[in-house]
């Protein structure tokens, strides 16, 4: 009898993806950040086990403040800062298919294939450049880990540190430039991270400038399908004007 293959939390084709090392399987996939190597993989793969940690002490812990300060400062090298009317929000884009895949489904897994070719070809294609700026919003040791690859790339504009396993942007972070811009969300999880991170937001902009799109909109993997029915915020569902597919999206940012 053939002994079970154990599967990976996270997705080695990610890596190619975004740019990464592919010469060695590892959830490190940024070499930059090789040197924080152990911390990031004892974070990244035994995320479940640490879920009971307290969240707001956790970049305080062994080697996190250091890498902190040097993931800061990378982001600060990489990215322009800039915030132009409209801000294309990425909340977590690769917390799926780093820390969840080897919880998905057959029709989940292609799910995330089809949600990460959306997600880099609009990136790379589809976000108009003079009209919207890329912020990503992530937690410390996703950004380390991939996320890194895409600010590298000159596809973000500006780089927002969130809390572990919280979407709240970290009380250091500035968020106040955000009043009058008109803010399209994505990423994972709704009713989550999602939630926390534009909940923060919203205290500066108002909801009536939040858009969401669709495509690249991910629900919790224990629904049947990680592509939401409908889109809410704390309960309430977006109104039908304000989910927006890709290509709508692409047409409002432009404006």
């Amino acid at each position: 009898m053939e002994a079970e293959v154990e599967k990976l939390n996270y997705d080695p084709t990610l890596c190619e993806r975004i740019g990464g090392n592919i010469n060695e399987q590892s959830v490190v996939m940024n070499d930059y950040f090789s040197c924080f190597g152990d911390t990031l993989k004892k974070w990244m793969t035994s995320r479940r086990e640490r879920m009971c940690v307290d969240t707001n002490d956790v970049y305080s812990l062994g080697e996190n403040p250091e890498l902190l300060n040097y993931s800061k400062e990378h982001a600060k090298k990489h990215s322009s800062g800039v915030l132009r009317n409209n801000v294309f929000a990425l909340v977590h884009p690769f917390f799926v298919p780093l820390l969840d895949m080897d919880i998905l489904s057959e029709n989940q897994n292609l799910e995330i294939d089809i949600y990460l070719g959306d997600l880099m070809k609009f990136l790379r294609e589809g976000v108009p450049k003079k009209t919207a700026s890329v912020v990503l919003f992530d937690e410390l040791h996703s950004y380390a880990s991939a996320s890194s690859l895409i600010v590298e790339s000159g596809l973000v504009d500006r780089v927002i540190f969130t809390r572990y396993d919280g979407g709240r942007p970290l009380p250091s972070e500035a968020l106040d430039e955000f009043s009058g811009k008109k803010v399209f969300w994505s990423g994972a999880y709704m009713n989550r991270c999602l939630d926390a991170t534009i909940s923060s937001v919203e205290e500066h902009v108002g909801f009536d400038n939040f858009f969401a799109i669709k495509d690249l909109y991910l629900q919790s993997h224990c629904r049947d399908s990680l592509f939401p029915e409908s889109i809410s915020y704390r309960g309430e569902e977006f109104s039908s004007n304000k989910v927006l597919s890709i290509s709508e999206a692409a047409k409002l940012m432009e404006k």
